[in-house]
């Protein structure tokens, strides 16, 4: 298990709160601030590096990947 860090952000994206969680990997991290995520976007970290941001948009649930990751995280 690795720790992840999820900070939950205002509206100004500042860090309002943080929490930290052991997940299995990115993707169980990602899960876990999609399902956290309510009214606050959420910046997923482990240690240095930004996992994803996840956010409550017009449409629904969507998730922000940093450029270095886009589409590395779900390829096989």
């Amino acid at each position: 298990m690795t720790q992840y860090q999820l900070y939950f952000l205002s509206d100004e994206d500042r860090d309002i709160a943080r929490h930290d969680y052991c997940c299995s990997d990115d993707r169980a991290a990602i899960v876990m601030g999609r399902t956290l995520c309510q009214d606050n976007s959420i910046d997923i970290w482990q240690n240095g590096r930004r996992v994803a941001r996840v956010s409550v948009g017009d449409f629904g649930l969507r998730l922000r990947m940093p450029p270095t990751h886009a589409g590395s995280l779900f390829s096989d």
